[in-house]
């Protein structure tokens, strides 16, 4: 195998390589790396450490590369001739003098917290033994796990053909006799559509609600990296899902939050329902909501709203009256989608989902298009 040095001053989430690999060049920064200690996966130090396919070998096993590839370790097994039970770990150095392959001890190397041996790198006394020019340097592999695909445009949900912004022009330009009013509707919300002096677009103005936690405004959750898991099929990691019903898609948006953050109504509304079984709250509007964009001019089309928490502890209790702004309940340590399906992660969040009534029917739509996007526009 092919190995790069690594300073001896390591810590459980970074390192600093004599030269970066090119094929992880453009995830470290400053020639470090920052890594997960439980996976050995190589995070992009560049972009929110996310994940990235690569991983750091573990020196005592052999791995495989996506093409294959077996890639052996530097140590190796040492066993009993007689009984065959594990003795140690060792590494060839050369030959005995009757031309047998010479083993070393590998030389313990381990936290000093929690005296934890580290295998993921060939340690400094090993590696000095190994090659006498090196000193207070280790070896360390990598190899490709995962193979990304960059040739492909992914959207937050596959059932999407076009934006939402294009679906409300849609709308207005589908009507048989275009009339000045609706001319004006158009360009008005054409006008609210494009970006503004900082490049942000201010996505129209059929937002309804606050955000439920941490912030009145979405902006602030995305700046903060607290939204969790979108709506629709949000892929976090490759053969991977984050809650058991993702083959269904994600119904809502997970938003990450600490046990006992406060939650706050998103809308006004009646607490229509609390399943204390699955932490679950809902508000449903008393009346039905105005969404402008889809007046047909002739007669209003307005529909009731539900928001659905869950992960909550509440603090109201069904048939109180709330407010958007309103506290309602805390986040607790519970991990589910409102439907009981188990998510698969190490943080605490709240889950939320928005349905709107068309008919008799419910639908669940993402909540990103109906959260206020900055402080500005919040109630």
């Amino acid at each position: 195998s092919s190995y790069y040095t690594v300073k001896n001053n390591i810590t459980k989430s970074q390192m600093e390589i004599d030269a970066v690999p090119s094929e992880i060049y453009a995830f470290s920064r400053d020639n470090k790396i920052h890594y997960n200690i439980d996976t050995l996966e190589v995070l992009n130090a560049n972009d929110h450490d996310k994940q990235t396919g690569w991983f750091i070998q573990d020196q005592r096993y052999f791995v495989a590369d996506p093409n294959g590839h077996s890639i052996a370790p530097f140590y190796t097994q040492i066993v009993n001739p007689t009984t065959g039970v594990f003795q140690y770990w060792a590494w060839q150095n050369g030959t005995n003098a009757d031309g047998s392959l010479h083993y070393e001890h590998r030389g313990s190397w381990y936290w000093t917290d929690t005296h934890q041996e580290i295998y993921y790198l060939v340690n400094s006394g090993d590696t000095h033994k190994w090659n006498s020019t090196l000193n207070d340097i280790c070896l360390i592999n990598f190899y490709q796990k995962y193979e990304w695909r960059t040739d492909c445009s992914l959207y937050y949900t596959v059932k999407q053909n076009c934006t939402f912004e294009e679906a409300i022009k849609i709308v207005l330009n589908s009507k048989d006799t275009v009339t000045e009013n609706q001319r004006a509707r158009l360009n008005f919300y054409t006008i609210l559509t494009q970006a503004n002096e900082n490049g942000r677009q201010t996505y129209g103005n059929h937002q309804k609600m606050n955000a439920p936690v941490l912030s009145k405004s979405l902006q602030l959750l995305i700046d903060t990296h607290k939204l969790l898991h979108h709506y629709g099929y949000d892929m976090q990691k490759w053969n991977s899902e984050h809650c058991t019903d993702f083959h269904n898609s994600h119904k809502g948006m997970d938003i990450i939050a600490n046990i006992n953050a406060d939650v706050y109504a998103t809308i006004d509304g009646t607490i229509s329902n609390i399943d204390t079984a699955n932490h679950t709250l809902t508000i449903t509007t008393p009346q039905k909501v105005d969404f402008w964009y889809e007046k047909n001019f002739a007669e209003t089309e307005n529909h009731n709203i539900q928001m659905i928490y869950a992960n909550i502890q509440p603090t109201v209790r069904v048939g109180d009256t709330v407010t958007a702004g309103q506290k309602i309940g805390k986040v607790t340590g519970h991990k589910c989608c409102t439907d009981g399906a188990v998510c698969h992660t190490s943080e605490n969040f709240l889950h939320i989902t928005v349905k709107i009534q068309y008919g008799a029917v419910w639908h669940e739509v993402d909540p990103r298009l109906l959260i206020y996007r900055n402080d500005s526009e919040t109630h």
